[in-house]
């Protein structure tokens, strides 16, 4: 796949995500238990998205420290000490909204999908753009099998991960041995040279 289709396959998902998050909120062709899942996890990833687009060259300089502050908390607020008790990255909150095996599943998706602030940073476009698309698949069955068909959720994790270990492991192999593909290689040495 060349640059152009990977960027128009982008901008689609992130057309259907925003897409699936108005159904959400409006409650479209939703009456979904999960409305509320969807809305959130896919709202969360449009900041991501966002957020990548923004950062540029000049972002960090620009940005007073008040709003890259404002913004690392929108980012975490979920999973502050405040918030974690209603938070899907906590397995125990959707286990109870969800039951055992569906619950269990959303909050591994939801901390899975919270990689992408790191992607967001190291600008990996890829990886957000598969991580979105498992989490419109996975919404995708919500939507269509009310009660959420655990198997066929589970088969598209896996599915997902087995079409994509090489990639995954290519990456860690890269950031591990390979300093250019390593952001926080980038930052350790600026702030060498700074200092």
């Amino acid at each position: 796949m060349n640059k152009n289709q990977s960027m128009s396959q982008y901008n689609e998902i992130i057309q259907d995500l925003e897409q699936l998050v108005t159904m959400c909120e409006n409650n479209i062709e939703s009456d979904s238990m999960y409305s509320d899942y969807i809305n959130k996890v896919g709202s969360f990833l449009l900041n991501i998205i966002s957020l990548e687009n923004n950062l540029d060259s000049e972002y960090f300089e620009t940005s007073s420290i008040e709003s890259l502050q404002e913004q690392n908390e929108e980012l975490f607020k979920d999973i502050t000490v405040s918030n974690y008790d209603k938070s899907y990255a906590n397995p125990k909150y959707c286990v109870d909204l969800y039951g055992e095996e569906i619950g269990k599943i959303l909050s591994f998706l939801y901390t899975e999908l919270r990689g992408c602030i790191a992607d967001a940073y190291e600008h990996s476009i890829k990886d957000i753009m598969i991580f979105s698309e498992l989490f419109l698949d996975i919404c995708k069955n919500l939507i269509d099998n009310n009660d959420g068909k655990v198997s066929d959720i589970n088969k598209l994790i896996q599915e997902f991960y087995n079409n994509h270990v090489e990639y995954f492991t290519e990456k860690s192999l890269n950031t591990q041995f390979d300093p250019s593909a390593n952001i926080a290689y980038d930052i350790i040495m600026i702030v060498t040279i700074v200092n």
